[in-house]
């Protein structure tokens, strides 16, 4: 009966030709598909949103600033994941075979792993940044060496685009807003690695292929997607520069020197 049974399935390998091939394993249906349109909305929104941040740091002298670099690195390491690394796992998620190549299998793995470091390493150095900057502010602009001159210009800038009477009322509310950016960033962190970190100790449990490692694989990868929502688009001249760019006013020769704090733009 056995015998029976295993001559009536139909075994098909990634690659028809040679039988040593793994075998391949196509998902299909209405919830694969689904899947399959929510991870790419999510990858094109990655490199979207980093996009719009590198530009944006890139383009406007006033955003080149200590903070704004590390945020700049961070975007770069994020788009990355975005690009290359979801797009990479939405297809093996799909179809368990691998078409793009020995040498690209090689390099996979690496790139995955370097852009994620990459960006822990950001936020590690931004909430560094922040920290020093809220507790010990005074200090701040000789203890971050790089680019301090652009640094005091950027502080007088915004110094100037505030209100006295509004500080005044409210004492210490910058201090404030950035220890909020700070927990929200470690919050955020703790969020979508922690579980990642806890399947990882449990592989007895969890294999690799198994939907709970997958959605906490997944849930890392969209670390990379709210990292520019939060230290970008909480910010003014983040939303300023978006308009900007999505006018097209960036193609002015003189658009790089604009003032972003201003309400004229």
């Amino acid at each position: 009966m056995d015998d029976i049974v295993y001559e009536n399935i139909t075994v098909q390998y990634c690659f028809p030709e040679n039988n040593a091939s793994c075998r391949k394993e196509v998902r299909t249906g209405p919830a694969y598909i689904f899947l399959f349109i929510v991870l790419s909305c999510i990858s094109v929104c990655t490199v979207f949103l980093n996009l719009l941040v590198i530009i944006s740091i890139s383009h406007f002298k006033q955003l080149h600033t200590p903070t704004n670099l590390i945020i700049l690195s961070l975007a770069v390491a994020d788009l990355i994941v975005g690009l290359i690394v979801m797009p990479g796992n939405i297809m093996q998620l799909i179809d368990s075979c691998w078409y793009l190549g020995k040498l690209v299998c090689i390099f996979f793995p690496l790139i995955s792993s370097l852009s994620v470091f990459a960006s822990v390493l950001s936020l590690v150095l931004i909430a560094v940044d922040r920290y020093i900057a809220v507790c010990d502010p005074l200090l701040y602009p000789s203890r971050v060496t790089v680019l301090a001159r652009r640094q005091a210009k950027a502080v007088r800038a915004v110094c100037n685009s505030v209100s006295k009477e509004q500080e005044a009322k409210v004492p210490g509310s910058s201090e404030t807003k950035a220890a909020k950016k700070l927990s929200l960033v470690i919050c955020v962190y703790l969020l979508c690695w922690i579980p990642f970190y806890l399947t990882s100790f449990s592989l007895e449990t969890f294999n690799t292929s198994s939907i709970v490692w997958t959605f906490f694989g997944w849930l890392l990868f969209f670390n990379s997607s709210i990292n520019p929502i939060i230290y970008a688009i909480f910010y003014q001249w983040f939303r300023v520069s978006v308009k900007l760019i999505m006018t097209c006013r960036i193609y002015d020769p003189s658009s790089s020197r604009f003032n972003l704090l201003s309400d004229g733009i």
